[in-house]
């Protein structure tokens, strides 16, 4: 039976060639990403608020999401502005990262099933756009127990994955002309608010949904480090092609050679999560833009990327081997969740930082570096997709069909 797994990780990122075939080896890798799929609407996503939270705390269908919060803590901002450690500060990072996995799966099976999958994340979106009534705020996420209330602080990173995710889905065969209108409402309301409040006045920061300033700096869109610059232009760049509107691609333009300028100067010791947002950032303005030298840049900075991503891939799947992926996070209230510098966030987020590192390399504009085989066989050998309790499922899902579409497998 071992030799039989073994086989079976090992094709998993081999050439698309080898599990073309109508093998055992393909039936039972399609088996384990139906089951990772099945996982993530079951226990990850709510039909109340079509929103996918960032981990379960029970294997029970009716009790994974439990631990999300009530209407008064929302209420009264508990614990936190953000929403950390509660399972649904980073909702809509996760609907950009699934409508991305979405339009790649659709591409590989051509599953029909997939039209009403976009429709509900997008839904998801909608939702944490307009729930608060505040023009061009996205709201990390809603609580199924809390259908009206909001945590006040969203952040870029939650803009930056939702601009890409709408990208790819606008520009996809799952799109549908009404939705495309709505997808252009949501981003012209983003970059409107973008447009009203980056500006010295606020220290260039989107803030709060009460329209007060973000003490913590995570919707600051300009005078940032390297690894963010290139965000603002990107979301005036995708204003621009959905409207045809030239004032957007004047704002992108604005901040364009200076953004992709500093985005060579990254830090070493950036977050991998960081990484893939500068990655997709990269991606969309590659497609955006046609003239050559700004091309060139971009596959210059992706390649950088592209290099520190398999370093992290590597660190992340040594790490992986001391790790039990199947526990279940603790409700925060009572227990640590996934509070920094515990055992249960290294396990959150080992499998999230494995597939965000495999995604990063993957959506490269330059040189998709080679991963080790044999180190993601011994990952996969150790995780069951369904007991797996942390996001990670959705990049793990978002990589594999990916590369599934690159046939890279």
């Amino acid at each position: 039976m071992k030799n039989y797994i073994k086989i079976l990780l090992f094709a998993l990122f081999l050439p698309g060639s080898l599990l073309g075939q109508n093998s055992n080896i393909d039936v039972q890798l399609k088996k384990s990403m139906s089951d990772a799929w099945k996982t993530t609407w079951e226990l990850f996503y709510h039909d109340k608020t079509n929103q996918f939270y960032d981990f379960i705390s029970s294997y029970d269908r009716s009790n994974s999401l439990n631990h999300l919060p009530q209407p008064n803590e929302v209420r009264i901002q508990f614990p936190n502005f953000q929403g950390y450690g509660t399972g649904m500060e980073d909702c809509m990072i996760s609907a950009g990262v699934m409508l991305d996995l979405v339009v790649d799966k659709y591409l590989v099976t051509q599953d029909k099933k997939l039209f009403q999958s976009a429709d509900l994340i997008l839904k998801g979106i909608e939702l944490s756009s307009n729930v608060h009534g505040v023009n061009g705020f996205l709201a990390r996420g809603v609580s199924p127990f809390a259908p009206t209330d909001i945590y006040i602080n969203s952040s870029r990173d939650q803009y930056t994955h939702v601009v890409h995710g709408l990208w790819k889905y606008y520009n996809s065969a799952l799109v549908t002309e009404q939705q495309r209108t709505r997808i252009i409402k949501l981003v012209v309301a983003y970059t409107k608010r973008m447009e009203d409040k980056i500006v010295k006045a606020t220290n260039y920061d989107f803030q709060r949904a009460n329209n007060s300033p973000d003490v913590l700096g995570i919707s600051r869109m300009w005078n940032v480090d390297g690894h963010e610059a290139a965000r603002l232009p990107m979301f005036y760049g995708v204003a621009w092609k959905m409207t045809s509107d030239a004032k957007y691609q004047k704002l992108m333009n604005t901040y364009l050679d200076d953004a992709l300028e500093q985005s060579f100067n990254l830090n070493p010791n950036v977050a991998t999560y960081a990484i893939l947002q500068m990655q997709n950032s990269m991606e969309v303005l590659y497609d955006i833009l046609t003239e050559e030298n700004y091309k060139k840049l971009i596959v210059q900075i992706s390649d950088n990327l592209s290099a520190k991503s398999l370093d992290r891939l590597n660190r992340a799947l040594q790490k992986s081997a001391t790790l039990d992926h199947s526990t279940l996070v603790d409700d925060w209230r009572h227990g640590v969740g996934i509070r920094t510098g515990t055992k249960e966030r290294e396990i959150w987020y080992n499998s999230r930082e494995i597939g965000e590192a495999l995604l990063s390399i993957l959506i490269s504009k330059g040189k998709r570096e080679e991963f080790s085989v044999s180190k993601v066989k011994e990952f996969m050998g150790i995780l069951d997709f369904n007991r797996i309790s942390s996001n990670g499922i959705f990049y793990l899902q978002a990589a594999y069909w990916k590369a599934r579409k690159l046939d890279r497998l």
